[in-house]
This record gives C-alpha cells, structure tokens and sequence, in this order.
C-alpha cells in the first residue's frame, strides 16, 4: 500500500507539471522569436522535432525534483515518526520555483542548439 505520504509528494509534483512544460514551450517560442532573423540550417519539422525532444528531455529532469525529494524521505526521517522532515510545502515550493528558474535559464542558453541557429 502507497503510504499517504508519497500520495501528497506526487500529487504536489504533478499537479505544477503543465505549468513547468508551458514554461518551456513560453521560452523556446520567444527564444524563437528574438532569434528568427538568424538563417535557420534546419527545416521545421526538424526545428520541431527537436524542441519535442528538448521538451521531453525537460520532463525527465523535472522527475528529478520529486526523485530528490523521494531520496530525503528515505534517508533523513526522523526515527519516532515516520514523517520526513523535508515533506513540507514551503521546501518543496523552494525546490519546484529553483529548478523552474535553472530550467529558464539553461533553455534559453541552449536556445540556439535546440532551433538550430
């Protein structure tokens, strides 16, 4: 039986997981945007297949934020309790607004790998 525990921890993750993916397609279509006048080698089917890929690579590192989170549970609980002390919302909300804000900054840095600029 999943405990309740795990229950809340994916249900928090996975209610923001649209949220963080419109934020990866708001960042390749505006890093589309400023650098279009740039002569693209790739045709847009290439172009969107990989922004597919760039996407879907997103989503696998976005596990890493529950992932990471699964990890403390299992090794730092405290002893008389089963609760861990990082299941709490504000930690988790430090975590999903930190690896939103690496995941805009190194989308865009890559920006011109991913059009293909």
């Amino acid at each position: 039986m999943i405990s309740q525990n795990l229950v809340e921890l994916l249900r928090y993750w996975e209610k923001r997981r649209p949220y963080f993916n419109l934020v990866v397609l708001l960042i390749i279509t505006i890093g589309w945007m400023v650098r279009s006048d740039v002569p693209n080698t790739k045709t847009s089917t290439e172009t969107l297949v990989s922004a597919g890929i760039w996407i879907v690579g997103s989503n696998l590192c976005y596990c890493a934020g529950w992932g990471i989170e699964l990890l403390f549970i299992y090794y730092f609980k405290r002893k008389k309790t089963s609760k861990s002390m990082w299941l709490s919302k504000d930690n988790r909300q430090i975590m999903f607004w930190l690896g939103l804000l690496v995941t805009i900054i190194w989308t865009f840095i890559n920006i011109p790998f991913i059009l293909g600029f």
